[in-house]
């Protein structure tokens, strides 16, 4: 071949790879571990499992010669995979999150995780020190098992939350002017996919929730998205892929977060929060006002229909219905709460379409599946008006019943100024400050903050973030019920860190009033 008998060649061809194997705050592996292409645009499903394929292949191949990768790079490597793809994985799925514009074309229609075993077989190879975790790995794949993990990551390079519990996993997508929410009709790919990077919360038990569904969506009303009920595939190049607002992020312990966004697009606004715990996790929206001339929703969920589906212990029937405050729903073991006084959609029917609408390279075949679709009508131009759920992942109507009778979740608020939730049973509160200010957890303890931040109370620990990615300090004022005064300066990370989540025991610098 062209390198034989040449080291020189053969150095050149390795080291431009090596070369690539490193933590930029550019296109490549983020400080995060997710990985941009095309921009700070979240590409790990893609281009950055093309990268890693072909990064670790040749890290075996010039293994125990002098072009062999070097400790550091590996490293690099090994962490990508751990700390990065593999919180984006649920079973035998990639998550739709993180594969960008491939949702819009025919191979979004197949799980493709499948891809990653060959990369798993050369980690094994190139760093076998560290071989059974990727053993591990790969059986969860092969076996369409959920990965080794039971915790909160949010990528605050990419403004995504991967959220994974034994019974569940859920991933939010979000974008802010820092990043690249989406790559819309790019070769004829994803020609509606303009809505998916405003909120949208995939919910897996299994990973086959969504599987060849996008032909079917109604690509306006996507889980987890408030926007004008319109699929949009005509629009302006420059104002389509991300939206202009820098109050985005999420704030992890590693076990528990809190993820937010203020949301403007289309004329329409709305103040959205995500708060993560073990069996549940709580959607609220505020301040959502529009000007635009179509009806505004929040999608819950979209998704196929398996099985039947409950309202508040009595069978559903096929059809479009609007409800009057239901309790609960249930489908797919999969329980939605509403605790607040709002009308809920529901529509459960065989949906038609041709992949030619989302990808028109594609063949012209028409797809039909069975459709579960779950959301809330906000009505033609809302001022001010709010929701509140709760999704239950891994339940059964009996014990679903018994749950809403006795919620452990409280909001304790749900308004333009702050959004919070507390978790009675975890002592958990988690915090969304929109602006400076204090809110009471209880009698005995009101917690303030001198700027904008999220805030995760968690029993002796709280973690704080600055979602802005602006800060470079924050100051936590903690009044307890004895009269006593805690405060603490805290110093946020900057850089390709900014956003990261910081977290410090509850016993600050004390001074009596």
């Amino acid at each position: 071949f062209f390198g034989y008998n040449n080291p020189e060649m053969v150095k050149l061809g390795v080291t431009g790879v090596t070369n690539q194997i490193n933590i930029t705050d550019k296109e490549g592996i983020q400080p995060d571990y997710s990985f941009h292409q095309h921009g700070h645009f979240i590409y790990n499903g893609s281009y950055g499992s093309n990268f890693l394929r072909e990064s670790i292949w040749m890290a075996t191949m010039v293994q125990g010669t002098g072009f062999a990768y070097t400790k550091e790079q590996i490293g690099i490597l090994r962490d990508y995979f751990l700390q990065g793809t593999r919180w984006m994985l649920r079973g035998n799925l990639f998550d739709y999150n993180v594969r960008g514009r491939q949702v819009g074309r025919d191979n979004g229609l197949i799980p493709l995780a499948e891809v990653i075993l060959p990369q798993l077989e050369h980690f094994i190879t190139a760093d076998p020190d560290n071989g059974k975790v990727y053993e591990t790995a790969k059986s969860h794949i092969a076996n369409k098992t959920p990965q080794d993990i039971n915790s909160n990551k949010h990528f605050w390079r990419s403004d995504y939350t991967a959220h994974h519990r034994p019974a569940y996993f859920t991933s939010l997508k979000m974008c802010s002017k820092r990043t690249v929410g989406i790559e819309l009709n790019m070769n004829s790919e994803n020609k509606l996919g303009y809505w998916l990077p405003y909120g949208l919360t995939y919910i897996y038990r299994r990973g086959d929730e969504y599987t060849a569904i996008f032909p079917v969506w109604d690509w306006a009303l996507l889980p987890g998205v408030t926007n004008p009920h319109v699929e949009i595939e005509d629009y302006n190049k420059a104002d389509a892929r991300t939206q202009n607002t820098v109050f985005v992020g999420g704030v992890s312990d590693g076990q528990y977060g809190v993820s937010a966004m203020d949301f403007s697009k289309q004329g329409t606004r709305a103040k959205k929060a995500w708060f993560w715990f073990d069996n549940e996790w709580v959607a609220l929206g505020a301040g959502i006002t529009s000007n635009h001339e179509a009806t505004i929703v929040t999608g819950i969920n979209q998704t196929l229909l398996f099985g039947k589906v409950m309202i508040d212990g009595k069978r559903f029937n096929k059809g479009n219905h609007k409800l009057k405050n239901p309790l609960w729903i249930l489908h797919d073991s999969i329980g939605y709460i509403f605790p607040g006084d709002e009308a809920i959609n529901i529509k459960a029917e065989v949906r038609q379409g041709n992949i030619q609408r989302i990808y028109g390279l594609g063949e012209d075949t028409v797809y039909s599946s069975e459709v579960f679709s779950l959301w809330i009508d906000h009505g033609l131009k809302p001022q001010n008006k709010s929701y509140q759920y709760i999704v239950v992942p891994g339940i059964n109507s009996k014990d679903l019943a018994g749950y809403a009778k006795k919620l452990p979740v409280t909001v304790l608020s749900n308004s333009k100024k702050v959004q919070a939730v507390l978790h009675g049973e975890l002592k958990i509160t988690g915090i969304v400050f929109h602006q400076a200010g204090e809110i009471a957890i209880g009698k005995d303890l009101v917690i303030g903050v001198d700027n904008p931040g999220l805030v995760l109370i968690n029993k002796g620990m709280i973690t704080v973030s600055d979602p802005t990615a602006a800060l470079k300090e924050i100051t936590i004022t903690l009044k307890r019920g004895d009269g006593s005064i805690q405060t603490k300066r805290v110093k946020l990370p900057t850089g390709g860190f900014a956003g990261k989540s910081v977290s410090m025991n509850m016993d600050l610098v004390s001074e009596k009033k």
